[in-house]
């Protein structure tokens, strides 16, 4: 009798590490999905509502529904945006310090942050629920909850994932924004404007990229499925022109 319970009291206590285990992991997983829900919208429609706003020059409504929403970080860079609709001159610099927080400013370290320490925990906790089950015995229960941590790791990381995804849709939205707005002003930033070629650097360009149509060409041939304007990007230096080829 006295083996039985020692046996008993091993499975008790390797269903207790299994279930703390599976509760803390469940509480990482819960805590990164409903902080992920609270930030996202369905940015896609938003923008649309937005920009119907702009075009019809109500950007106060625009601000306004910005402020319905937030939580959302679409919606709080949109609204940064928006702010500075009378002052194109600006909208640049602020898309620039958009782009530099969300690349390698505060969020992109909490996304870091986040990741990393969901990482640690998982890691942690397969390593303490293999080093259990080698000592001890198991049973069902324990099988239970080593299957949920999995799960609870699957959904963390397809979170991350669609963190990130929707970090990229937000900026694809947000110069879109900025674009319409300097449109609507009528305003070109210095650093966009047309510099003049020479007579000679154009026909020199003309030339670069009648090369790179051929070589495009017979990429294609070759089973290249890329656009034309990728390809072209890769080759083209910072002023959009193509090197000599």
């Amino acid at each position: 009798m006295c083996r039985i319970r020692k046996h008993s009291n091993k499975e008790s206590f390797v269903n207790i590490i299994a279930g703390l285990i599976l509760l803390l992991n469940m509480a990482t997983s819960i805590g990164i999905t409903i902080g992920y829900l609270r930030t996202k919208i369905q940015i896609t429609t938003f923008y649309e509502q937005i920009e119907k706003l702009v075009l019809a020059n109500n950007i106060d409504r625009a601000i306004k529904l910005c402020n319905s929403v937030p939580e959302a970080l679409a919606a709080k860079t949109m609204k940064r945006l928006l702010l500075l609709a009378n002052r194109p001159h600006e909208l640049e610099l602020c898309f620039q310090e958009v782009l530099l927080e969300y690349n390698m400013g505060s969020y992109k370290k909490k996304v870091l942050t986040v990741e990393l320490a969901s990482n640690t925990v998982t890691l942690l906790s397969w390593i303490v629920m293999l080093v259990t089950i080698m000592i001890y015995d198991h049973d069902w229960f324990t099988t239970i909850c080593i299957g949920g941590t999995a799960c609870c790791f699957l959904v963390t990381m397809s979170i991350l994932n669609s963190l990130k995804q929707n970090l990229g849709e937000i900026m694809t939205y947000s110069l879109r924004l900025k674009n319409l707005l300097l449109n609507k002003a009528g305003y070109v930033p210095p650093q966009y404007r047309p510099v003049p070629m020479t007579e000679t650097e154009i026909v020199q360009w003309r030339e670069r990229m009648e090369q790179f149509n051929e070589s495009t060409a017979s990429a294609r041939a070759a089973g290249e499925t890329r656009p034309a304007h990728r390809l072209y990007d890769e080759k083209a230096d910072s002023n959009g022109v193509l090197p000599e080829l």
